[in-house]
């Protein structure tokens, strides 16, 4: 009988969204989304798994001094090869080669945060898989 709370209850630890404002709250761990941020288009993904493993796309238009900031409070680099990850992925979720690439310095296997900026304009796409 324990056994089986115990899956109910990893089962239910599960988040799954495509409601772009939820999934925008999901990954920012927040009750709201901030005003200047416009969301776009947003997918979130956690598992059921102890760990908490997580896929997030989204597509934002934001003022640039905050992505920037987004940038630089995560560490993320320049990247002149930054791919998509290997996968599945949304399929509105297609920067253009004309936006800026910035990713996490460490990242394994082509996970962790990756941010497509435009050069002139708001719009980024952000993608975070934390596997």
């Amino acid at each position: 009988m324990a056994f089986v709370a115990l899956c109910f209850l990893l089962v239910a630890c599960s988040v799954s969204t495509k409601d772009g404002k939820e999934a925008l709250k999901y990954w920012t761990n927040t009750s709201t989304v901030n005003d200047s941020v416009v969301v776009l288009y947003g997918e979130y993904y956690r598992s059921p798994h102890f760990t908490l493993e997580y896929k997030a796309h989204f597509k934002l238009v934001i003022p640039k001094k905050e992505s920037e900031q987004l940038i630089e409070l995560n560490a993320l680099e320049y990247d002149l090869v930054a791919e998509l990850s290997a996968g599945e992925r949304p399929e509105w979720f297609v920067p253009s080669d004309s936006y800026r690439k910035y990713s996490s310095p460490k990242s394994l296997y082509g996970q962790g945060l990756k941010v497509w900026m435009q050069e002139e304009g708001d719009t980024i796409y952000i993608e975070d898989i934390q596997y």
